[in-house]
């Protein structure tokens, strides 16, 4: 019984398309098992971190819808979100959506996807708090729901400029997120 128990909390690497992501081993075995899955389980949100700088996000296939966090001001000059706004431009389209802090803008990727701008700060040079973050990210899986997306990518947002872990990020993310069967890749390692 001991063995088992340290089997299903250790921790594997594991390759999908060339990349490395962690993933603990009872959610593997959870997929091998041949038990029923209850209700409650059928909607389990899955979090996969993996290893790669966050502009492969911008490689996603066409069906994942992508994250980014910005200032209200849609000033998008460093990091990943500069990146975000030369690939999808529309910064006239965001601001005419008149959203604030707390709330997330979206553009259209594809027919079967967005792009998603989390408000989190108002100027550039201001500080995000978790307050704003746990906000946007609650409207983003509103608009998420209301569109049957099923697939995210982010990279480490709130790690940059807007000055929050990603720990705090990750876990709002897993809160908000529970239950809605959304998979999310985090490209969260450098």
């Amino acid at each position: 019984m001991a063995l088992f128990k340290a089997i299903f909390q250790k921790q594997t690497l594991r390759t999908i398309d060339g990349l490395l992501y962690r993933k603990s081993l009872p959610a593997v075995v959870q997929l091998l098992s041949t038990k029923s899955i209850n209700k409650e389980e059928k909607y389990q949100t899955d979090i996969t971190e993996l290893k790669g700088r966050p502009w492969l996000i911008l490689a996603s296939p066409a069906e994942v819808s992508l994250v980014c966090s910005v200032s209200a001001d849609f000033e998008m000059h460093r990091g990943i979100a500069r990146d975000f706004k030369k690939k999808f431009e529309n910064i006239n389209e965001l601001k005419q959506q008149n959203k604030v802090v707390g709330q997330a803008a979206v553009l259209k990727r594809n027919d079967t996807s967005f792009v998603y701008y989390l408000l989190v700060r108002n100027r550039w040079w201001d500080r995000a708090t978790p307050e704003a973050f746990h906000s946007s990210i609650t409207d983003m899986k509103e608009h998420c729901i209301k569109h049957g997306i099923t697939q995210l990518a982010i990279p480490r947002i709130g790690t940059g400029d807007d000055g929050v872990s990603w720990g705090v990020i990750k876990d709002i993310v897993e809160k908000v997120f529970q239950d809605t069967g959304i998979t999310i890749k985090a490209y969260t390692t450098r």
